[in-house]
Order: structure tokens, then sequence, then C-alpha cells
């Protein structure tokens, strides 16, 4: 069998609470007796200064890991900083090279929601273990921008979160990629100049909250949700956030 886990980022590189536990679980199905029947894959996000969007494999004890380059140095809008087709257009090269049999996701952010369809249309059977909310909630931890906890997702609370980059135009973030680029070649005493413009492009935003973008966001999820076999939920918290959201609970 071959076994596709999918996240956010992978140790060395990123080592937090979800990516140490893919870690592990790669590890463990790689040195399991059943491990001369089993062939074990990652894919993970990373951010370097190579080819955006390039894949580069590292093999490991067991396994390889394959990381696919995301900066945002390319970022068009809000809806790219969680699904981009450019991702999700070489992840699904990737699928068809390792061509899995099943497929693990661990998290999504940094990558692309698409990535779920993908896999589905390939009749590869999927499983989401949730290791928060970010599926519901852009900021992950179903936590408002003042810290206070959010008891889940609406458009207008959503829009408010999301502040000025679910807000900017397309205009606006590539006068931000601009700005970056610039930014990285000036000396310290000139980069006040470039926070002024910083802030000069937060007017190329609307100041009234885009419910549109956030609702967009929330049903984009939803559809996504239907091409998952099952959702793992560590507690009975998050499997209660969730079923609130609208995961058939035989999920």
């Amino acid at each position: 069998m071959r076994i596709l886990l999918i996240a956010h980022g992978f140790p060395p590189q990123a080592a937090a609470g979800a990516e140490l536990h893919v870690q592990a679980l790669a590890t463990a199905m790689a040195r399991s007796k059943s491990s001369k029947e089993l062939q074990v894959f990652v894919l993970a996000r990373e951010s370097d200064e190579r080819k955006e969007f390039s894949v580069r494999k590292d093999p490991r004890h067991g396994f390889d890991v394959f990381y696919l380059n995301h900066t945002y140095g390319q970022c068009r809008s809000f809806e790219d900083t969680y699904n981009d087709d450019r991702i999700c257009s070489r992840a699904a090269q990737l699928f068809d090279e390792l061509r899995p049999d099943v497929a693990h996701i661990h998290h999504l952010t940094n990558l692309s929601i698409d990535l779920v369809p993908e896999l589905a249309v390939r009749k590869i059977p999927i499983f989401f273990t949730l290791h928060d909310f970010w599926l519901m909630c852009q900021r992950g931890q179903l936590l408002d921008r003042d810290l206070k906890r959010c008891e889940g997702p609406s458009p207008a609370g959503c829009s408010r979160c999301l502040g000025l980059a679910g807000h900017a135009s397309p205009v606006a973030y590539q006068a931000a990629k601009r700005l970056r680029q610039v930014e990285t070649q000036l000396p310290p005493f000139a980069k006040h100049a470039v926070g002024q413009a910083k802030q000069s492009l937060a007017n190329l935003s609307t100041s009234a909250p885009n419910f549109a973008v956030a609702e967009r966001r929330l049903r984009q999820i939803r559809v996504i949700c239907n091409d998952i076999e099952s959702f793992i939920a560590p507690s009975e918290t998050v499997r209660d956030k969730f079923l609130s959201f609208g995961v058939p609970p035989a999920k």
C-alpha cells in the first residue's frame, strides 16, 4: 500500500505539534512489521529561496518527503492564501507520479484546499486529522483578533478577522509584492519610507467589511468536506465544532 501524508510543514524546517505528529506517524509506519508492504510519502510545504512552487525530494529513513516551495511571494489575492491553482497543479503532478492508494491530510494551511478534489478525482480515499480549526477558521484557533473565543464562523465575524488581507484588491497584493522586493535591498534607515508606503496600500482596500470574501472561503471549505472519507477529531470539542459546521456525524 502506498500512503501519502500531507502537512503544512515537516521537521526540521517546521517542528510544531502537527508536524511532529506527522513525522512520528511516518517513522512508525516505515519501521513497522508491515513496512515491506507499505510505501510512505510525505508532501509538505516549505519557504525557501528556490523557485516558487518547485518541489524537492528529501529521502529519510524509510520514507520520502517532498517539499513544495511556497513563500507567498507571488500571492495575487486573499483566496490564494488558501486555494492556489498553482500549488494545486504542482501537487496534482506529484499525485500522478506517486500514485498513492490512500491520503491522510493533517493540514492544508500554506498549501491549497483544492488538493482534496484533486485526490478525489483520482479515486484516492482521503482521511483528515483535525489538529485545529483551520478549515472553518482562517486564524486556526477560533480566537478573534482580540484573542476572544469565537463560537463559530460567520461571514460577518470572519470578515472582521480577515482584516486588510481579506479586503485588499489584487492591485494592493501586487504592490505589496513590489514593496517586499524593494525592501530587501534597502539599508535600515530607508525602511521607514517603505513602512509609510505600506500604510498607503491600506487605503487601497475597502473600509467596509467584505462579507463575500469570508462567505466564499466557508462555502469552498464545506464543498471539499464532501470529498473526505473520514475525519479524525482528537477531542470531543473539535468533533462537536465540526458537526456544527456541517460535517455529517457518519464522517
